[in-house]
């Protein structure tokens, strides 16, 4: 499942690269840009064919032939596992903001500090399918060492590495290969931060609310961190993208030990039996 996010991120930062390189920057913001929408539509309804004919998973065909289904999913996730919810969201806010970060807030910075729309694209595409490969190394670890463990191993990662991050891409100007591998480092520590995350929180609900209150979890996050960490940087950075370069390690920096403390208070879960 969590593979889906960097083919996803491939497919259209790859797609952008390409019109931009066909057409041109000009043309892409003024018409081009369209294609990737009239595509994404497509995927879409293909993807809703496809859930369709999945099958509900065992334990909650259980509960539904028992009766035993929430008729009000939301209010009952939100009341007996609000703690547990907002925990979540606190271990996940890293994980959440460095992939907003690499994925759209990036091309800001790298055509900020010389990069074209289209090398931009590129480094990204690449950043994403780093992480679409390091994706299933990510599930294996936790299957091996606990979840939580590598969700803190990851959100470790980041903090280390966003401090180095801007000042490997500084010192190096226009080198795409240094900045592709740079960026392409990112979406690995993204990978092994995230590819946990839904075998985890799974294992921590209860069937009835399990869905609701994970994509409570997972949606929350979105919109207080990971929606926030790209304006919180172009507020902070502006357009002095190699004066101000330390706000992108100082943000990722605080997003990280959120994270951290919050995973270290979280149990593990591995071997466990999914709770009914």
């Amino acid at each position: 499942m969590q593979i889906g996010v960097p083919l996803g991120l491939l497919m259209g930062s790859a797609l952008s690269a390409y019109l931009i390189s066909l057409y041109g920057e000009a043309a892409f913001i003024q018409q081009s840009w369209k294609i990737l929408f009239y595509i994404g539509a497509a995927v879409a309804v293909i993807g809703g064919m496809i859930r369709y004919y999945v099958l509900e998973s065992p334990l909650f065909q259980q509960i539904l032939r028992r009766g035993d289904i929430s008729r009000n999913p939301i209010s009952e996730a939100v009341r007996r596992y609000w703690r547990k919810i907002l925990h979540l969201m606190a271990a996940k806010a890293a994980q959440n903001a460095l992939f907003y970060v690499y994925a759209t807030y990036s091309l800001i910075y790298l055509t900020g500090i010389g990069y074209s729309k289209a090398e931009a694209s590129i480094m990204v595409t690449i950043a994403a399918l780093f992480e679409a490969v390091t994706e299933l190394l990510g599930g294996l670890v936790a299957d091996v060492v606990g979840r939580k463990t590598t969700l803190l191993l990851g959100n470790i990662a980041i903090l280390v590495y966003s401090l180095l991050f801007p000042m490997i891409i500084l010192r190096s100007p226009h080198d795409i290969l240094i900045a592709s591998i740079a960026l392409g480092i990112y979406g690995i520590i993204h990978a092994i931060s995230f590819a946990p995350q839904t075998a985890y929180y799974s294992e921590l609900f209860p069937t009835r609310v399990r869905a609701t209150a994970i994509g409570t979890a997972f949606q929350m996050t979105t919109i207080f961190a990971g929606g926030l960490s790209p304006i919180i940087l172009t507020l902070l950075i502006g357009g002095r993208y190699h004066e101000n370069w330390f706000w992108l390690s100082a943000v990722m920096a605080a997003y990280s030990m959120i994270s951290i403390i919050a995973i270290i208070f979280l149990q593990e879960t591995r071997g466990r039996e999914l709770p009914a």
